[in-house]
Protein backbone atom coordinates (compact mmCIF):
# COMPACT_ATOMS: atom_id res chain seq x y z
CA UNK A 1 0.00 0.00 0.00
CA UNK A 2 2.65 2.41 0.82
CA UNK A 3 4.35 1.45 -2.29
CA UNK A 4 1.67 2.01 -4.09
CA UNK A 5 0.92 5.68 -2.17
CA UNK A 6 4.40 6.58 -3.05
CA UNK A 7 3.82 5.74 -6.87
CA UNK A 8 1.21 7.10 -7.45
CA UNK A 9 1.86 10.29 -5.68
CA UNK A 10 4.94 10.92 -7.72
CA UNK A 11 2.29 9.96 -10.90
CA UNK A 12 0.40 12.88 -9.65
CA UNK A 13 3.45 14.86 -9.06
CA UNK A 14 4.90 14.41 -12.66
CA UNK A 15 1.54 14.79 -14.36
CA UNK A 16 1.26 18.58 -13.10
CA UNK A 17 4.78 19.18 -14.20
CA UNK A 18 3.72 18.27 -17.42
CA UNK A 19 0.65 20.42 -17.81
CA UNK A 20 2.82 23.46 -16.24
CA UNK A 21 0.14 23.82 -13.75
CA UNK A 22 2.90 23.15 -10.52
CA UNK A 23 3.00 26.70 -9.52
CA UNK A 24 -0.33 27.23 -9.14
CA UNK A 25 -1.49 23.88 -7.80
CA UNK A 26 -2.14 23.51 -4.07
CA UNK A 27 -1.02 19.87 -3.40
CA UNK A 28 -2.27 18.90 0.03
CA UNK A 29 -0.57 15.21 1.69
CA UNK A 30 -1.48 14.02 4.67
CA UNK A 31 1.15 11.53 5.78
CA UNK A 32 -0.50 9.09 8.15
CA UNK A 33 -4.31 7.15 8.48
CA UNK A 34 -4.36 7.36 12.64
CA UNK A 35 -0.82 6.24 13.06
CA UNK A 36 0.78 3.07 12.48
CA UNK A 37 0.78 -0.51 12.92
CA UNK A 38 3.38 -3.19 12.56
CA UNK A 39 5.90 -0.21 11.53
CA UNK A 40 5.80 1.32 14.74
CA UNK A 41 8.29 -1.29 15.95
CA UNK A 42 10.33 0.03 13.57
CA UNK A 43 9.70 3.59 14.25
CA UNK A 44 7.03 5.30 15.85
CA UNK A 45 9.14 8.80 16.32
CA UNK A 46 8.75 8.12 19.81
CA UNK A 47 5.18 8.51 20.09
CA UNK A 48 2.92 6.77 22.27
CA UNK A 49 0.33 4.03 20.53
CA UNK A 50 -0.67 3.68 17.44
CA UNK A 51 -3.27 2.91 14.67
CA UNK A 52 -6.67 2.14 16.76
CA UNK A 53 -5.62 4.34 19.97
CA UNK A 54 -5.78 8.02 21.16
CA UNK A 55 -2.78 8.47 21.97
CA UNK A 56 -0.61 10.57 19.79
CA UNK A 57 0.75 7.78 18.04
CA UNK A 58 -2.91 7.31 16.89
CA UNK A 59 -4.09 10.98 16.26
CA UNK A 60 -1.02 13.04 15.49
CA UNK A 61 -0.17 13.08 11.81
CA UNK A 62 2.32 15.22 9.46
CA UNK A 63 0.39 16.91 6.34
CA UNK A 64 2.59 18.94 3.83
CA UNK A 65 1.32 21.51 1.25
CA UNK A 66 3.00 22.90 -1.58
CA UNK A 67 1.35 25.68 -3.58
CA UNK A 68 4.59 28.39 -4.92
CA UNK A 69 2.05 30.86 -6.53
CA UNK A 70 0.11 30.76 -3.13
CA UNK A 71 3.17 32.18 -1.36
CA UNK A 72 3.95 29.03 0.15
CA UNK A 73 7.58 28.96 0.98
CA UNK A 74 9.01 25.38 1.16
CA UNK A 75 11.02 24.08 4.03
CA UNK A 76 8.29 25.90 6.54
CA UNK A 77 6.99 24.36 9.39
CA UNK A 78 4.40 25.14 11.71
CA UNK A 79 3.61 22.60 15.50
CA UNK A 80 0.22 24.98 15.81
CA UNK A 81 -2.65 22.49 16.39
CA UNK A 82 -4.69 21.74 13.81
CA UNK A 83 -6.94 18.86 11.90
CA UNK A 84 -8.77 17.92 9.25
CA UNK A 85 -11.54 19.99 9.67
CA UNK A 86 -9.33 23.11 8.72
CA UNK A 87 -8.91 22.10 5.51
CA UNK A 88 -12.48 22.46 4.36
CA UNK A 89 -12.59 26.66 5.26
CA UNK A 90 -9.09 26.45 4.11
CA UNK A 91 -10.12 25.88 0.57
CA UNK A 92 -13.35 28.08 1.17
CA UNK A 93 -11.06 31.04 1.68
CA UNK A 94 -8.34 30.05 -1.15
CA UNK A 95 -10.74 29.57 -4.00
CA UNK A 96 -13.14 33.13 -2.25
CA UNK A 97 -15.97 30.48 -1.74
CA UNK A 98 -18.98 32.05 -0.57
CA UNK A 99 -20.23 29.94 2.12
CA UNK A 100 -24.18 30.26 3.25
CA UNK A 101 -25.34 31.03 6.51
CA UNK A 102 -26.67 27.41 6.64
CA UNK A 103 -23.14 26.21 5.77
CA UNK A 104 -20.89 28.17 8.16
CA UNK A 105 -23.12 26.99 11.30
CA UNK A 106 -21.73 23.40 10.44
CA UNK A 107 -17.81 24.77 9.83
CA UNK A 108 -15.83 23.89 12.82
CA UNK A 109 -12.72 24.27 11.77
CA UNK A 110 -10.31 26.85 11.09
CA UNK A 111 -8.50 28.09 7.78
CA UNK A 112 -5.22 27.41 7.44
CA UNK A 113 -3.92 30.01 5.56
CA UNK A 114 -2.30 32.33 8.09
CA UNK A 115 -0.15 29.49 8.55
CA UNK A 116 0.73 28.40 5.53
CA UNK A 117 1.58 32.18 4.86
CA UNK A 118 3.39 32.69 7.82
CA UNK A 119 4.30 29.31 9.84
CA UNK A 120 4.71 31.47 13.11
CA UNK A 121 1.20 33.36 12.73
CA UNK A 122 -0.39 33.90 16.17
CA UNK A 123 -2.85 31.27 16.30
CA UNK A 124 -5.61 31.07 19.26
CA UNK A 125 -5.53 28.14 21.63
CA UNK A 126 -8.01 25.80 20.80
CA UNK A 127 -9.53 22.26 22.11
CA UNK A 128 -9.65 19.26 20.11
CA UNK A 129 -11.68 15.98 20.81
CA UNK A 130 -10.74 12.72 19.32
CA UNK A 131 -12.90 9.56 19.87
CA UNK A 132 -12.23 6.08 18.75
CA UNK A 133 -15.89 5.44 17.93
CA UNK A 134 -16.46 1.49 16.85
CA UNK A 135 -19.16 0.91 19.58
CA UNK A 136 -21.84 -1.75 18.96
CA UNK A 137 -24.92 -0.30 18.01
CA UNK A 138 -27.21 1.58 20.38
CA UNK A 139 -24.25 1.61 22.60
CA UNK A 140 -23.05 5.12 22.70
CA UNK A 141 -23.60 6.40 25.67
CA UNK A 142 -21.60 3.32 27.03
CA UNK A 143 -18.67 4.38 24.70
CA UNK A 144 -18.48 7.89 25.95
CA UNK A 145 -15.71 7.76 28.14
CA UNK A 146 -14.51 4.54 26.35
CA UNK A 147 -11.69 5.91 23.82
CA UNK A 148 -11.60 9.40 23.96
CA UNK A 149 -8.67 12.32 23.99
CA UNK A 150 -9.65 15.99 24.50
CA UNK A 151 -6.45 18.03 23.71
CA UNK A 152 -5.28 21.68 23.43
CA UNK A 153 -1.88 23.19 22.44
CA UNK A 154 -0.40 21.99 25.89
CA UNK A 155 -2.25 19.59 27.45
CA UNK A 156 -4.06 16.43 26.10
CA UNK A 157 -6.52 14.11 28.62
CA UNK A 158 -6.70 10.17 27.49
CA UNK A 159 -9.06 8.21 28.15
CA UNK A 160 -10.54 10.98 31.08
CA UNK A 161 -8.38 9.60 33.08
CA UNK A 162 -4.69 10.31 32.18
CA UNK A 163 -3.39 13.66 31.42
CA UNK A 164 -0.10 14.77 29.53
CA UNK A 165 1.88 17.56 29.41
CA UNK A 166 2.76 17.35 25.58
CA UNK A 167 5.45 20.19 25.23
CA UNK A 168 7.07 18.54 28.55
CA UNK A 169 6.36 15.04 27.04
CA UNK A 170 5.43 14.46 24.04
CA UNK A 171 5.70 10.87 24.29
CA UNK A 172 2.66 10.67 26.66
CA UNK A 173 5.46 8.88 29.17
CA UNK A 174 3.84 10.43 32.65
CA UNK A 175 0.43 11.22 33.98
CA UNK A 176 0.56 14.69 35.44
CA UNK A 177 -3.74 14.53 36.14
CA UNK A 178 -3.30 15.23 39.96
CA UNK A 179 -0.70 17.89 39.55
CA UNK A 180 -3.05 20.15 37.20
CA UNK A 181 -6.80 19.41 38.55
CA UNK A 182 -7.45 22.77 37.17
CA UNK A 183 -7.10 22.15 33.46
CA UNK A 184 -8.67 18.37 33.70
CA UNK A 185 -11.78 20.21 34.62
CA UNK A 186 -11.43 22.47 31.87
CA UNK A 187 -11.14 19.54 29.55
CA UNK A 188 -13.75 17.52 30.64
CA UNK A 189 -15.96 20.25 30.60
CA UNK A 190 -15.40 20.98 26.63
CA UNK A 191 -15.73 16.96 26.26
CA UNK A 192 -19.39 17.43 27.64
CA UNK A 193 -20.15 20.37 25.66
CA UNK A 194 -18.90 18.22 22.47
CA UNK A 195 -20.67 15.43 23.23
CA UNK A 196 -23.86 16.53 23.65
CA UNK A 197 -23.89 18.65 20.86
CA UNK A 198 -22.80 15.45 18.60
CA UNK A 199 -25.62 13.34 19.84
CA UNK A 200 -28.17 14.77 17.03
CA UNK A 201 -25.50 13.55 14.40
CA UNK A 202 -25.27 9.77 15.06
CA UNK A 203 -27.85 9.20 12.61
CA UNK A 204 -26.91 5.81 12.24
CA UNK A 205 -27.50 4.68 16.17
CA UNK A 206 -30.96 3.88 14.72
CA UNK A 207 -31.19 2.55 11.63
CA UNK A 208 -32.52 -0.40 10.35
CA UNK A 209 -32.42 -0.65 6.58
CA UNK A 210 -29.28 -2.22 6.76
CA UNK A 211 -27.54 -3.09 3.15
CA UNK A 212 -26.31 -6.80 2.63
CA UNK A 213 -23.21 -5.76 0.55
CA UNK A 214 -20.97 -3.15 2.07
CA UNK A 215 -21.14 -0.56 -0.09
CA UNK A 216 -17.88 0.65 -0.07
CA UNK A 217 -16.65 -2.91 -1.29
CA UNK A 218 -19.70 -2.50 -4.18
CA UNK A 219 -18.31 0.22 -5.30
CA UNK A 220 -14.88 -0.99 -5.85
CA UNK A 221 -16.06 -4.12 -7.28
CA UNK A 222 -17.69 -1.59 -9.67
CA UNK A 223 -14.63 -0.09 -10.55
CA UNK A 224 -11.94 -2.59 -10.56
CA UNK A 225 -13.98 -5.76 -10.89
CA UNK A 226 -14.13 -9.09 -9.07
CA UNK A 227 -17.02 -9.20 -6.19
CA UNK A 228 -17.80 -11.47 -3.27
CA UNK A 229 -17.68 -15.21 -2.68
CA UNK A 230 -20.46 -16.76 -0.29
CA UNK A 231 -18.33 -16.50 2.51
CA UNK A 232 -17.70 -12.71 2.44
CA UNK A 233 -21.38 -12.18 1.69
CA UNK A 234 -22.47 -14.30 4.79
CA UNK A 235 -19.59 -12.05 6.68
CA UNK A 236 -21.31 -8.89 5.32
CA UNK A 237 -25.03 -9.53 6.12
CA UNK A 238 -25.57 -7.96 9.39
CA UNK A 239 -28.80 -10.24 10.10
CA UNK A 240 -26.25 -12.65 10.56
CA UNK A 241 -25.40 -13.46 14.39
CA UNK A 242 -21.72 -12.83 16.42
CA UNK A 243 -21.82 -16.58 16.98
CA UNK A 244 -22.33 -17.76 13.75
CA UNK A 245 -19.74 -15.97 12.81
CA UNK A 246 -17.25 -16.91 14.94
CA UNK A 247 -17.97 -20.49 14.57
CA UNK A 248 -17.44 -19.73 10.70
CA UNK A 249 -14.45 -18.42 11.81
CA UNK A 250 -13.36 -21.41 14.17
CA UNK A 251 -14.17 -23.60 11.36
CA UNK A 252 -12.30 -22.20 8.70
CA UNK A 253 -9.30 -22.41 10.99
CA UNK A 254 -9.66 -25.74 11.78
CA UNK A 255 -10.33 -25.65 15.62
CA UNK A 256 -13.47 -27.08 17.30
CA UNK A 257 -15.86 -25.85 19.84
CA UNK A 258 -13.57 -25.03 22.74
CA UNK A 259 -10.06 -26.06 20.91
CA UNK A 260 -7.70 -24.05 21.25
CA UNK A 261 -5.50 -22.92 18.59
CA UNK A 262 -1.92 -24.15 18.15
CA UNK A 263 -0.15 -22.49 15.28
CA UNK A 264 2.77 -24.24 13.53
CA UNK A 265 5.66 -22.12 12.28
CA UNK A 266 4.84 -23.07 8.72
CA UNK A 267 1.46 -20.98 9.12
CA UNK A 268 2.54 -17.88 9.89
CA UNK A 269 2.31 -15.09 7.34
CA UNK A 270 4.30 -15.93 4.55
CA UNK A 271 7.88 -14.07 4.06
CA UNK A 272 9.48 -11.73 1.50
CA UNK A 273 9.70 -13.65 -1.56
CA UNK A 274 6.64 -15.58 -0.95
CA UNK A 275 4.43 -16.60 -4.18
CA UNK A 276 0.51 -16.27 -4.72
CA UNK A 277 -1.32 -18.32 -7.43
CA UNK A 278 -3.89 -16.04 -7.61
CA UNK A 279 -5.84 -13.48 -5.58
CA UNK A 280 -8.47 -13.59 -3.66
CA UNK A 281 -11.87 -13.07 -3.18
CA UNK A 282 -12.37 -12.61 0.27
CA UNK A 283 -9.38 -9.85 0.44
CA UNK A 284 -8.49 -8.98 -3.27
CA UNK A 285 -5.26 -9.25 -3.01
CA UNK A 286 -3.85 -10.19 -6.33
CA UNK A 287 -0.55 -12.51 -7.01
CA UNK A 288 1.53 -9.50 -7.98
CA UNK A 289 0.79 -7.26 -5.11
CA UNK A 290 1.51 -10.65 -2.92
CA UNK A 291 5.23 -10.67 -4.72
CA UNK A 292 5.26 -7.52 -4.20
CA UNK A 293 4.62 -7.14 -0.45
CA UNK A 294 5.62 -10.75 0.24
CA UNK A 295 2.60 -12.01 1.87
CA UNK A 296 -0.44 -13.70 0.35
CA UNK A 297 -2.93 -11.71 3.05
CA UNK A 298 -3.24 -11.48 6.72
CA UNK A 299 -4.06 -15.15 6.95
CA UNK A 300 -3.28 -17.61 4.21
CA UNK A 301 -6.47 -17.35 1.76
CA UNK A 302 -8.29 -20.66 1.71
CA UNK A 303 -7.51 -22.35 -1.96
CA UNK A 304 -11.04 -22.36 -2.85
CA UNK A 305 -11.28 -18.40 -2.49
CA UNK A 306 -8.49 -17.68 -4.98
CA UNK A 307 -8.64 -16.47 -8.55
CA UNK A 308 -6.41 -16.66 -11.55
CA UNK A 309 -4.42 -12.96 -11.40
CA UNK A 310 -5.39 -10.55 -13.94
CA UNK A 311 -3.83 -7.41 -15.23
CA UNK A 312 -4.34 -4.55 -12.77
CA UNK A 313 -6.57 -1.90 -13.68
CA UNK A 314 -6.31 1.33 -14.35
CA UNK A 315 -8.49 4.78 -13.77
CA UNK A 316 -9.34 6.95 -16.35
CA UNK A 317 -6.58 9.65 -15.28
CA UNK A 318 -4.14 6.95 -16.00
CA UNK A 319 -3.46 6.15 -11.93
CA UNK A 320 -2.71 2.81 -11.21
CA UNK A 321 -5.24 1.11 -9.22
CA UNK A 322 -4.31 -0.86 -5.88
CA UNK A 323 -2.50 -3.95 -6.24
CA UNK A 324 -3.91 -4.65 -3.23
CA UNK A 325 -6.60 -3.95 -0.69
CA UNK A 326 -7.07 -6.22 1.95
CA UNK A 327 -11.00 -6.40 2.32
CA UNK A 328 -10.63 -8.95 5.37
Amino acid sequence: MIENIDTNFGVLLKKIDEWNIADNTLVIYFGSDNGGTDGRKIFAAGMKGGKGTVFQGGTRVPTFFRWPAGRIKGGGETAALSAHLDIFPTLAEITGAKLSDEVRKQVEGRSLVPLLKNPKAEWADRTLVHHLGRWAKGKAADAKDAKPAIQNSRFTLVHNKELYDLQADPGETKNVIAEHPEVVAKLRAAYEQWWTEVQPFLVNENVTDIPKINPFKELYWKQFGGGPDEAMLRKMDPTKGGAEKKARSRQGRGEKEGEATVRAASSRRPQRGARDAGSCFRCSRTAAGSRRHGVTSRRSCPPASRRPPRPPARSPAGFAAPSCLCRR
